[in-house]
């Protein structure tokens, strides 16, 4: 078993791994819930730290969010909590590129 590690020399790349020249993925941190209808993740990226928030809307759907500082940078609906916080960390790769 091989572990992967980032490498020291050359930050943003992996080492020991078949996907050492590809890019580091951005760095996020767990979801965290805050009750049922609400949850919460924090990303270290190249511009800065991003923050992803989902919550349950009062119609069926749930609300995503990326945005860095105060600006709103991408958000849509998806129909699940586990879809929506997909999309909030595919719609952090764009952002972050």
């Amino acid at each position: 078993m091989t572990n992967y590690r980032p490498s020291r020399a050359l930050p943003g790349r992996w080492t020991g791994s078949p996907f050492a020249d590809l890019a580091r993925p951005t760095n996020l941190l767990r979801w965290k819930a805050e009750g049922e209808q609400f949850f919460a993740a924090r990303a270290l990226g190249a511009r800065g730290i991003y923050k992803l928030t989902v919550e349950q809307l009062p119609d069926p759907g749930w609300e995503w969010m990326v945005w860095l500082s105060e600006r709103v940078s991408r958000h849509g609906v998806a129909e699940s909590a586990t879809t929506a916080m997909a999309k909030a960390e595919s719609g952090l790769s764009e952002l972050d590129c």
